[in-house]
């Protein structure tokens, strides 16, 4: 088993697919409670017992497995709650929440190929699960921060967003048409603060849910003359959060790092 939560895990499944081997989609459907993970979350079984993914944290994993065993056994789809409301008193979530997970023995071949094509190419897609009542499952591209900048901070940043399982793209000075969406951040981690105006300029003119700009009070002033002066609108500069990070008191270049984390997950929701 997996033993680490996957959000997307629609390209294993085509692997194991195209692979010949038969797989069952696991996914949280409802939440009567609380749960470790969100609703939506997805786990996969293949006939050999072999699984990809959680949606408990662990705690009844073994329960799903066999569950999807026996639903890949029969070919047949199936809905299960566990925990409260289940008929399966043995089995019981620490939490005290019920939680109701559809089994598919059969998912679409053709619709999981698009919906990775569609994350690779950085656009949203969802799928149709068949439960009752119907729930549709969003997939939307990846978190990325794309970086620029140097020194200490910068060094601290990289990894520690990375084990937090965004995606992280550095590129540099003065690099052209970089490709923001809404699913993106732009971070700022130079000390030498006109290295950076292209990359802010284009930042800002995007749709990027989050641009956080290393620096003090005073030095974000100097920066927002100098764009200014480069034909920029005021309006456009009020997306710059600038010092970057939350008030926690940091210091270090990792403490500092992990306030700028915390306001683009505290930004994107």
């Amino acid at each position: 088993m997996d033993h680490q939560y996957v959000e997307f895990v629609i390209p294993q499944l085509n692997k194991w697919s195209t692979a010949g081997h038969r797989t069952a989609l696991l996914t949280l459907t409802h939440i009567d409670g609380s749960s470790p993970y969100p609703i939506g979350s997805q786990m996969l079984v293949r006939e050999d017992g072999s699984s990809y993914g959680m949606i408990t944290g662990g705690c009844i994993e073994a329960a799903l497995i066999d569950e999807a065993l026996a639903a890949l056994q029969a070919q047949q789809n199936r809905s299960q709650r566990y925990g409260k409301g289940s008929p399966y008193i043995d089995i019981q979530l620490p939490c005290g929440s019920g939680l109701d997970i559809y089994f598919d023995v059969a998912p679409d071949a053709t619709q999981c190929q698009q919906i990775e094509g569609a994350i690779e190419q950085r656009q949203p897609a969802e799928l149709e699960i068949n439960s009752e009542p119907p729930f549709r499952r969003q997939y939307l591209p990846r978190r990325r921060i794309v970086v620029i900048g140097q020194g200490s901070i910068h060094a601290a940043f990289l990894p520690i967003a990375r084990a937090a399982g965004y995606q992280v793209e550095e590129v540099a000075i003065n690099q052209p048409a970089i490709a923001f969406d809404p699913w993106t951040a732009a971070v700022c981690l130079f000390h030498d603060h006109d290295k950076e105006l292209d990359f802010l300029a284009q930042a800002c003119h995007s749709n990027c849910f989050y641009i956080g700009a290393l620096g003090s009070h005073r030095a974000h002033q100097t920066r927002r003359m100098a764009l200014l002066e480069s034909g920029m609108d005021d309006a456009l500069l009020e997306k710059i959060h600038s010092p970057a990070g939350l008030d926690i008191g940091s210091k270090t270049p990792h403490e500092i790092a992990i306030s700028i984390l915390a306001q683009i997950v505290d930004v994107g929701g």
